[in-house]
C-alpha cells in the first residue's frame, strides 16, 4: 500500500513490449563505472579519539569493538570509507547485539538504544582495502552488519593498524529501517568550532526554516517536499525537529583533513551533554550542518545508520539534504551510461527529481501497476496480428506511487541465467508535475526505462541492503514505437489522456511474438492501431 493516494486524472500511456529472439551470449549492459558526481569530495579523516561516550582510544591498545558497520561515499572517485558505529562503549565484545538504529519507529528502537543512552560513537575503519570482504568463518562483509572487530589501535591513525579475517566476526544483519509510515524525530546541530576554524554557519531560526518553512510547522521547506516524494510516507515530526548550535572549544578529531566521522562524534557528544539523556534520546536521526574547506562534498550521510553531514550551503538545496536523507535507508545513487550519480530523473542521482520507479519500489512507496510486478516469458503470451493484449494504466508517478510501475524479468534472454549479467526492467512514467515540476526536459512527459541487477532484485530479502546498481537506460515520448535492442523489446505507448494541466500516464499492454524474431525483425514489427498500444515483449 501507499500512502496517501492521489487519485490521478492524468495522461495515461499504453506500452506494448516485443521480446526478440535470443541471442545466445549477448550479456547486458555492464554495471562498472566511475563516481562522477555532484559536489566531488575529498579526503578521508584521520583517528578515532573522541570526547565522551566512552570511545577514546589510546594509539597502541588493544580494542575489542562491536557495532553496525556503516559506509559514506564521498563522491570523489575513491573508494569511501567504513565505520562501525558501537554498541555501548563498543569495548566489550560479549555484550549481546542490540538493535542498530532504524530512520524512524519507536524511541526504543532509535539509534541510541533503548532509554536515551549516550550517543553511539563511530570507530573508523577505513576504505574498503582496509576491511576484510569475509569474516573469520567465510561470511561476507557488507554494510548494515553487526559486527565484532579485535585490533591494536595504529598510533598514527588512530585506526586498526591491520585487519584480517580473524579479526572479525559476524553477528547477524539488522533489519533494514522502514521506509513506510515513518515519522522521523531529527536533531539538526549546526557546527560551531572557531578553534578548528569552522565558526558556526547558519543560524537556528533560518535552519529551521528551511528545514519546515516560514511557519516552522513542517507544511514548507525541505519536509514538504520529502513527504510529497515518498506519498506520506516519510516525514519529518514538526513538534520534535529540534535544531541547536553545538559550540566547541577544541578539536577532538584530525583538522588537517576532511574527517565527517571524527566532526559527528564531537557534535553528538556535546548535544547529549547539552540535551541530557532524556531529551537526547527521543531523536531518530541527526544532521550536521557545517561549513570547511577541507571537505569538498555537498552532503554525505551513511547507508544505514542514522547520520547525514551537510555543507551549509547545500542545505537549501533540496536534491542534496533528500539524497543523503534517504541513503540512511540504504538507497544508492543512481547510474546512467552505467556511469555513477548521473541518472537525471531522480535527485539519487543529479537530478531535481523524486525518485525513480526502481527507487520506490524499493523503499515501498510505490506499487507495481495490476499483474505487471514481475513480466517475463510466461506471462507475456506469445504475439501476433489480432492477439489482444494485457493492458496496464501507468499514472505518472507525480501523483500517485499506486500502480505506478510496470517491471519485466527478460528472462527470454539466454543472460538472463548469468547472476553477474542478467537485468530487469523498469517502466515509469514521468510529467513535470509536483516533485517532478523542476525535473529535466528531456524527460517530461517521457516513459522511462530503467535496468537493474536481477540477481539481486529477486531477492531482496537477502540483497536489500546490497547495490542494485539502478541505471537509466532510455526514455520514450508517448504515441510512439521504440526499440530496445539490448532485451529484444519493442515497446508501443499510447498518447496521453486525461486533463491537459493533470496528464495521465500511460497505459501498458504486453505480449511476445508467436515466434520471437531477432532483434532487426523486432524493430520491423508494424505498431497495432489505437488504442492496441502498449507492451509488446
Amino acid at each position: 500500500m501507499v500512502g496517501r493516494d492521489v487519485r490521478p486524472r492524468v495522461a495515461t500511456l499504453l506500452l506494448l513490449l516485443a521480446a526478440a529472439v535470443v541471442i545466445p551470449g549477448v550479456a547486458a549492459q555492464g554495471n562498472s563505472g566511475d563516481n562522477n558526481g555532484n559536489g566531488n569530495g575529498n579526503g578521508n579523516g584521520n583517528g578515532n579519539t573522541t570526547s565522551g561516550g566512552g570511545t577514546t582510544t589510546a594509539p597502541g591498545q588493544l580494542r575489542k569493538l562491536q557495532g553496525q558497520l556503516v559506509f559514506v561515499d564521498y563522491h570523489d572517485g575513491g573508494e569511501g570509507e567504513y565505520a562501525l558505529q558501537l554498541v555501548g562503549g563498543g569495548t566489550d565484545d560479549t555484550q549481546q547485539p542490540q538493535s542498530p538504529g532504524n530512520s524512524g519507529g519507536a524511541a526504543s528502537s532509535n539509534s541510541n538504544g533503548a532509554g536515551g543512552g549516550p550517543p553511539r560513537q563511530y570507530f573508523k575503519l577505513g576504505g574498503r582495502q582496509k576491511v576484510p570482504r569475509r569474516d573469520k568463518n567465510g561470511q561476507d562483509v557488507e554494510v548494515g552488519q553487526i559486527l565484532t572487530i579485535a585490533c591494536t589501535v595504529d598510533p598514527t591513525s588512530g585506526q586498526c593498524s591491520s585487519l584480517a579475517p580473524n579479526d572479525v566476526s559476524y553477528l547477524g544483519t539488522a533489519a533494514p529501517p522502514p521506509a513506510v509510515a515513518v515519522h522521523q524525530r531529527v536533531l539538526v546541530l549546526i557546527l560551531d568550532a572557531p578553534a578548528c576554524g569552522m565558526p558556526a554557519p547558519a543560524s537556528v531560526p533560518s535552519v529551521k526554516s528551511v528545514y519546515m518553512g516560514p511557519a516552522f510547522d513542517g507544511k514548507g521547506g525541505l519536509a514538504i517536499r520529502i513527504e510529497n516524494c515518498s506519498y506520506g510516507e516519510l516525514t519529518w515530526n514538526a513538534t520534535a525537529f529540534t535544531v541547536l548550535t553545538v559550540t566547541l572549544p577544541t578539536c577532538t578529531w584530525d583538522t588537517t583533513t576532511c574527517d565527517p566521522f571524527g566532526m559527528a562524534n564531537a557534535a553528538r557528544t556535546a548535544a547529549y551533554n547539552l540535551l541530557g539523556p532524556a531529551a537526547y534520546g527521543v531523536f531518530t536521526n541527526f544532521h550536521l550542518i557545517l561549513s570547511t574547506g577541507l571537505c569538498g562534498w555537498a552532503g554525505l550521510a551513511t547507508l544505514g545508520g542514522d547520520q547525514v553531514w551537510l555543507q551549509a550551503q547545500y542545505v537549501s538545496y533540496w536534491p542534496v539534504t533528500l539524497q543523503e536523507t534517504v541513503h540512511n535507508f540504504f538507497l544508492y545513487h543512481s547510474y546512467r551510461a552505467n556511469i555513477e550519480y548521473q541518472d537525471t530523473s531522480t535527485f539519487m542521482g543529479r537530478g531535481t527529481a523524486c525518485p525513480n520507479s526502481p527507487e520506490l519500489a524499493l523503499l515501498g512507496w510505490a506499487s507495481p501497476a495490476g499483474a505487471g510486478g514481475a513480466l517475463n516469458a510466461a506471462s507475456i503470451p506469445a504475439g501476433a496480428p489480432g492477439v489482444v493484449l494485457p493492458r496496464f494504466q501507468l499514472p505518472a508517478t507525480s501523483l500517485t506511487g499506486r500502480g505506478a510501475y510496470v517491471r519485466v524479468l527478460p528472462n527470454w534472454q539466454g543472460s538472463y541465467s548469468n547472476a553477474a549479467a542478467a537485468h530487469n526492467l523498469y517502466l515509469e512514467a514521468r510529467v513535470p508535475l509536483g516533485g517532478d515540476a523542476q525535473m529535466s526536459g528531456e524527460l517530461q512527459y517521457k516513459l522511462l526505462v530503467h535496468e537493474v541487477n536481477a540477481t539481486m532484485d529477486n531477492n531482496l530479502q537477502l540483497y536489500r541492503n546490497y547495490n542494485r546498481r539502478i541505471n537509466y537506460l532510455s526514455s520514450f515520448s508517448a504515441s510512439n514505437r521504440s526499440v530496445i535492442p539490448s532485451y529484444q523489446l519493442v515497446i508501443y505507448s499510447s498518447n496521453w489522456t486525461g486533463s491537459q494541466h493533470i496528464p495521465k500516464a500511460p497505459s501498458v499492454a504486453a505480449t511476445a511474438p508467436a515466434a520471437r524474431p531477432s532483434a532487426a525483425a523486432a524493430a520491423a514489427v508494424a505498431a497495432p492501431a489505437p488504442p492496441e498500444v502498449g507492451l509488446l515483449a
